[in-house]
């Protein structure tokens, strides 16, 4: 799958469990979700983590604009998409960011 390097390299994503299929049954839910238009309805404290590098920053700025009440959004500089899956340095960014957003929320503040 595409010459990346997360699909290209044995560390990372080129693993013999993968075994890269898709069910073509898939492919339409997937292309008409509309992602975006459920931030209207969500009503929950909700945090971003995102980067200009990583899929779709347009999408989630678009899902940012539309939440409604306690929102957060926090971009991490040059993270792609992969170095969210397995970069320990931008999963660790990440995931305490998310553990500051709860803490924060269990609070109440």
């Amino acid at each position: 799958m595409y010459q990346i390097p997360y699909y290209t390299e044995p560390t990372r994503g080129l693993i013999p469990q993968y075994d890269n299929k898709f069910n073509l049954a898939s492919w339409e839910p997937w292309l008409t979700y509309d992602s975006v238009a459920t931030g209207d309805r969500l009503d929950k404290p909700t945090l971003i983590v995102h980067s200009e590098a990583a899929a779709i920053p347009q999408g989630a700025r678009a899902f940012f604009a539309r939440l409604r009440g306690d929102a957060s959004e926090i971009w991490l500089d040059g993270v792609t998409q992969f170095d969210f899956y397995d970069n320990p340095q931008h999963v660790t960014r990440a995931a305490d960011a998310v553990a500051a957003h709860f803490e924060r929320i269990n609070r109440g503040s």
